[in-house]
């Protein structure tokens, strides 16, 4: 027989209710009381309806619980980008957000990285889409395993990551940058016989005060640009 299941706080009451009627009860039966009768078909009664409402929290209880476990899982894939599993754009301008309001209240730095990946589109057009995705999950990994824990590395878009460096100046975030384009340029997958592989090129950019967020990442942009036009698989630091 299985242990009865211990009421919940909202069905203590109503259980307290029951087992004190049924102890009317037996007092008025031994008592000869003509009411007995009566009393029992209500308690009968009371007793399917207290069951039936048992089963009705149980079912309300689990459906909150699965509900909760669908809001938490929406929450996460609208932060998410299901490929990489990397913070996505919308989780990122939150995350820079709150560093840019921590750094205004309690002064301190911190860097941003704009990171491409060179050529990547010929991976695409020479092996093709499922090729390209598995050598980006590789490369979001290279890159989270390259990071400290406190570092923020997520999807910005296509073949682009952003990189927030909390607590980190300009030096710094150039010395990181130079580790992030070491790290790709080591980084390959084996595809269909083939090995594939790209570069890296970083934009260097870090805050100071009067900045503004668009500010960041605006220099971050053109200092990857910079990397570009001096011919990649290389960071550059915005001046």
């Amino acid at each position: 027989m299985n242990a009865k299941r211990a009421a919940t706080p909202r069905e203590a009451p109503a259980d307290r209710a029951l087992e004190e009627t049924r102890r009317l009860l037996l007092e008025g039966e031994a008592a000869g009381n003509p009411l007995a009768p009566e009393l029992a078909r209500c308690l009968a009664f009371y007793d399917k309806l207290l069951r039936r409402f048992h089963k009705t929290v149980s079912i309300s209880d689990r459906y909150q619980s699965q509900l909760m476990e669908l809001k938490t899982r929406l929450e996460v894939s609208a932060s998410t980008d299901l490929l990489t599993g990397l913070p996505n754009r919308r989780k990122l301008m939150e995350l820079l957000g709150a560093e840019l309001s921590r750094v205004e209240r309690h002064e301190g730095s911190f860097a941003v990285l704009i990171a491409d990946l060179d050529h990547f589109k010929g991976v695409n057009d020479g092996h093709g889409h499922l090729a390209g995705d598995l050598l980006l999950q590789t490369i979001a990994d290279t890159l989270r395993r390259a990071l400290r824990a406190e570092d923020a590395c997520g999807r910005w878009g296509g073949e682009e990551f952003l990189i927030l460096l909390p607590e980190t100046d300009l030096g710094q975030a150039a010395r990181v940058a130079d580790k992030l384009v070491a790290a790709v340029r080591r980084a390959a997958v084996d595809w269909e016989g083939n090995r594939l592989s790209v570069t890296l090129s970083v934009g260097v950019a870090a805050y100071r005060p009067g900045l503004t967020l668009d500010d960041c990442l605006r220099l971050a942009d053109d200092a990857l640009y910079g990397a570009k036009h001096q011919g990649r698989d290389r960071y550059f630091v915005a001046s």
